[in-house]
């Protein structure tokens, strides 16, 4: 298989798990919303949409990475630190509005870094194959 089209089945497979993904989020997000005592609707909301947008970054940036002709790590960079940025802005906002449960918000971040790191490894994680002796190769 030629390195262009498994780059491309890649990323198919890369957003139909990210749209997955936040299909769970709000999924999970609503029902947090519904079970927790205080109904904490503002605070979900924040993670919510720091998660959706961690999501959406990660999509574009890995697209730009997968597209450029050279091995550029400008794009990866440019993910976390936008990452990072929308992780700060969420506990900075939670923080300074007294509405907010910083705790919440910040679960929801944490749980959307990890969740998205497992959906970009499983876009382009290369199935091995089997030899005949038991042994993996790509």
């Amino acid at each position: 298989m030629s390195q262009g089209l498994r780059v491309s089945r890649s990323l198919r497979r890369l957003t139909s798990g990210l749209f997955w993904t936040s299909i769970g989020f709000i999924a999970a997000a609503t029902l947090l919303g519904l079970f927790l005592p205080s109904h904490p609707w503002p605070s979900v909301l924040v993670g919510l949409v720091v998660a959706l947008a961690m999501f959406g970054v990660s999509l574009a940036t890995t697209r730009v990475a997968a597209k450029t002709e050279s091995l550029s790590v400008g794009p990866i960079a440019l993910d976390y630190v936008v990452k990072i940025a929308l992780v700060a802005a969420g506990l900075i906002a939670a923080r300074n509005l007294d509405v907010l449960d910083v705790k919440l918000v910040a679960l929801m971040a944490a749980a959307a870094v990890l969740v998205g790191m497992i959906v970009q490894l499983w876009a382009f994680m290369i199935p091995g194959r089997k030899s005949d002796d038991g042994n993996t190769f790509a």
